[in-house]
Order: C-alpha cells, then sequence, then structure tokens
C-alpha cells in the first residue's frame, strides 16, 4: 500500500511558483484577464500581491473583480494554461531555480525594527555616506512601507 504523502501531490502552477513576481509579470500582463486572475489564484498571496500591483491600474482591477467572483475552474483548461506558461518561461530564458529573490531593502527594514535606536541611527548614518538615496529609501520605509514600494521598484530600474 502507497501512502501519498501532500509534497507529492502536483498542484496547479507549481512549476512557476520558484519564477521572481517580475518574471511572471513580464510574461502574463498582456494576457486575458481572466487567465491572470486564475494564475494569481495559484500563487503565494504575497507574490500574487506584487504582481497585482504592478499590473496597469485598470488590468488590476478588472482582475481582483475575477478573482472575487471565480468559483470553479476545469482542470484541463488550468492544465492547457499551465503549459502554456510554463513554455513561454522556457523560451523566455529565464532561470528561476538559480537565484532566489531576495529583497534586502525589505529585509534590513525589518531587521531594523528590531535594533535599539542608537545602533539604528548608526547604520543608517554609514549607509547614508556609501548610499545617501538607499538610506533615504530604507528611512521612509521603516516608517511608512507600502507607499514607497513603486518608487524603489523604480530606483533599482526594476519598472
Amino acid at each position: 500500500m502507497t501512502i501519498i504523502t501532500e509534497e507529492k501531490i502536483k498542484k496547479p502552477f507549481d512549476s512557476i511558483k520558484s519564477y521572481h513576481p517580475k518574471v511572471l509579470l513580464n510574461l502574463i500582463q498582456y494576457v486575458h484577464p481572466q487567465i491572470i486572475a486564475l494564475i494569481l489564484t495559484h500563487l503565494e498571496p504575497a507574490k500574487a500581491s506584487i504582481i497585482l500591483e504592478n499590473l496597469p491600474f485598470e488590468l488590476m482591477d478588472d482582475v481582483v473583480g475575477r478573482i472575487a467572483v471565480m468559483d470553479r475552474v476545469s482542470p484541463e483548461i488550468t492544465l492547457e494554461i499551465e503549459q502554456a506558461l510554463e513554455k513561454k518561461l522556457a523560451q523566455s530564458g529565464e532561470d528561476s531555480l538559480d537565484y532566489i529573490a531576495v529583497d534586502g531593502v525589505e529585509n534590513i527594514v525589518e531587521i531594523l525594527k528590531h535594533v535599539d535606536g542608537d545602533s539604528r541611527e548608526q547604520i543608517l548614518r554609514e549607509i547614508a555616506g556609501d548610499d545617501p538615496e538607499l538610506a533615504e529609501v530604507i528611512e521612509r520605509l521603516s516608517m511608512e512601507k507600502k507607499p514607497f514600494r513603486k518608487f524603489w521598484e523604480k530606483l533599482k530600474g526594476n519598472k
């Protein structure tokens, strides 16, 4: 008798979950909003949110509405879309498995929340000495994280 564990069961879009959200965004932003909605429902919420917030507003609104009313999808259609996306990823030359996406700025903001005030100020002064823009971004993100996400993305050159 074989016991099937959760790890052995392939879930829809498992093959794309290791890709950075920007890679996925570049591949799906021009497809039908229903397909984008289907893909986003199968990603981790954090990854799906990055893709969603970088869509044009009208498209974002359409995709959110479609996700909200989504009930069931045929497994055959899901598989067909997944295979098409896998093919596009293979053709794009993007290699998701060599790198793990790490957002250094967001990580340092979180780390600095746990550092005492004097040490935090010293760290920010050191960063400002090397890179004043980066220090300003970290300071702003520490206070209000969400409004500066797109600013930081533009600064990094990930449009």
